[in-house]
């Protein structure tokens, strides 16, 4: 764990994530940040596997190639935020709100996004992948999933 979170620092100073927010810097030390205000940073290709930011505002980040595999995001807000070619596989965003987040190419297998807020997101591009993923009351109204490669055993009731 000491790697990873050290590995985490790394990242996030190299891409401009100062270390002056204080829930940034939970982040970074303990691998989860519940509830906290995460609006608008800059987690480009962080490494966020298995972490815990449920309920957590990353309204407007920018997690572009991040990895969020295993990871909790249920109730979080990421209205707005850039996760485009991010790997979030085996993770849980449930209740999630998504509005208008751009998910293009981004790897959603084995994940869950029931009752997620999908509305006005964009899901396209040909990496866009998502298989025996559960979308139970999501809204997916003006969701754009051109391109998409919608694999086996998806739930969208």
């Amino acid at each position: 764990m000491k790697k990873l979170t050290t590995l985490m620092i790394i990242l996030m100073t190299i891409n401009g994530c100062g270390n002056n927010n204080p829930d940034l810097v939970k982040l970074q030390e303990t691998g989860e940040c519940i509830e906290c205000n995460l609006a608008g940073v800059n987690l480009r290709k962080a490494k966020l596997k298995g972490a815990n930011l449920s309920g957590a505002n990353l309204s407007g980040a920018n997690l572009s190639g991040a990895k969020l595999w295993g990871s909790n995001l249920i109730g979080a807000n990421l209205s707005g935020a850039n996760l485009s070619e991010a790997v979030a596989s085996r993770s849980y965003f449930i209740g999630t709100d998504l509005a208008g987040a751009n998910l293009t190419e981004t790897v959603f297998n084995y994940s869950h996004l029931d009752g997620a807020n999908l509305s006005g997101a964009t899901l396209s591009g040909s990496g866009l992948h998502f298989s025996e993923t559960t979308f139970i009351g999501a809204n997916l109204t003006k969701t754009n999933l051109s391109g998409a490669k919608v694999g086996d055993h998806n739930d969208f009731r």
